[in-house]
């Protein structure tokens, strides 16, 4: 099944490696002056990390990952079959590209990038 965002569609062969990282619990804890331990806790409804890793894409599709990026506010991401509202992780670099096999000087947009997406679901 293909990811995609905001319909364009950037094929299937994509990894999400921080899947099970995060947490919807937010726990705060602190020790009385008796040394009775207090912990509060709560559950978050938003801001969990997506970061999707692997795919190899073409100049032409970069740019069009860059044109999304720069445009900001909230975007679909499709992937696995479920749709979810996301925004880039600007603070963490939301779209790394970095050029394969590297045969000139002046890439053409054929020429084949393996990419990093960073998002944050909303």
């Amino acid at each position: 099944m293909n990811m995609t965002i905001d319909g364009i569609d950037f094929g299937e062969l994509w990894i999400w490696p921080d899947e099970y990282d995060w947490s919807p619990v937010v726990q705060a804890t602190e020790h009385t002056v008796t040394g009775a331990l207090v912990v509060e806790e709560d559950t978050r409804t938003a801001g969990r990390p997506i970061t999707l890793r692997g795919n190899w894409l073409t100049r032409s599709q970069v740019e069009s990952l860059k044109t999304l990026r720069d445009a900001g506010g909230a975007h679909t991401l499709n992937y696995r079959g479920a749709s979810t509202t996301v925004y880039w992780r600007h603070a963490d670099t939301a779209v790394e590209a970095r050029e394969l096999f590297s045969g000139s000087s002046v890439p053409s947009t054929q020429t084949l990038y393996e990419c990093t997406l960073r998002f944050i679901e909303g």
